[in-house]
């Protein structure tokens, strides 16, 4: 998606068992509201042993394993357009539409990928 016009600025409440945690986002509405919350669980089997792996170079990516569990994540292979007119779009479903209604389809199928 697009850049968010704020920073990614949070703060964590956690239940005194520490079992689950809520995350709050900075941002608040015109009615003292957080624009944003996730809430948080921990899993079973999510206590260790814990491995967190990063791999840099032309795409960055990230193996987090906790227990039974893990997560893997890998940035994009094409990165976010510096072309100010790509820049307008507000957020990656609309940017490929236009470069497909363009004729650009092999642009837009690295930015699925």
């Amino acid at each position: 998606g697009k850049m968010r016009p704020r920073p990614n600025k949070w703060r964590i409440e956690m239940r005194a068992d520490g079992e689950v945690w809520k995350e709050w986002g900075y941002a608040k509405d015109a009615n003292g509201q957080h624009l944003y919350m996730e809430r948080w669980h921990r899993l079973p089997d999510g206590r260790g042993p814990y491995l967190a792996l990063r791999r840099s170079g032309a795409v960055d990516a990230f193996l987090v394993v906790c227990g039974n569990h893990f997560a893997f994540t890998q940035d994009r292979p094409t990165p976010q357009p510096l072309d100010p007119a790509m820049l307008a779009f507000p957020g990656l479903q609309p940017l490929v539409d236009a470069l497909v209604a363009r004729g650009h389809r092999d642009t837009a199928e690295a930015y699925l990928q």
